[in-house]
């Protein structure tokens, strides 16, 4: 199950591979764009629902829930219960975060920083992408939630290079 799928992004990867999949997705314009995107996969499912409100079939429960850069939008007092509910005995819930880091051409970032200030409400000047050393995931709340064993953490490093048109 993938919860937030936006436009099918990850969900396709998962189709590709052949697993059956429930993606749940608040917005409808996006839902529809990865509908479109994911039609040709009989075992993809695009529902249109905000998470907390969504219900799943009677009996049915998931090998993996996965929400990918949307986890801190669902509702604390909801979101760890339910997503173990859906859940199959040894089942996995993964939370995907993307963080931009320190990194690459300082002196281009400082260049496109006046843009964001002058451009981008609430952009404060001085602002400092951390260091890929400095993000360490808050698993607490996970932890107090009762609901999950110790959470395992995985960092993946890519390194993203855009040229002027590109970025």
């Amino acid at each position: 199950m993938e919860i937030a799928a936006g436009t099918g992004i990850a969900t396709l990867h998962l189709a590709e591979r052949g697993c059956r999949v429930t993606a749940v997705e608040l917005g409808g314009e996006m839902a529809r764009v990865a509908k479109n995107k994911l039609d040709k996969f009989e075992k993809v499912d695009v529902q249109v629902s905000a998470f907390e409100e969504w219900e799943p079939s009677v009996g049915v429960q998931y090998d993996l829930v996965l929400v990918a850069t949307a986890f801190h939008w669902l509702d604390p007092n909801v979101r760890y219960k339910k997503i173990a509910s859906l859940l199959k005995p040894g089942g996995y819930l993964a939370i995907i975060r993307y963080h931009h880091v320190a990194g690459g051409d300082q002196a281009f970032f400082d260049q496109v920083q006046m843009c964001y200030e002058q451009f981008k409400n609430g952009t404060t000047k001085k602002f400092v992408l951390p260091r890929i050393e400095e993000i360490r995931p808050d698993t607490s709340e996970m932890k107090e939630s009762g609901w999950f064993e110790e959470p395992v953490r995985k960092t993946y490093v890519k390194e993203e290079a855009y040229n002027r048109q590109q970025y």
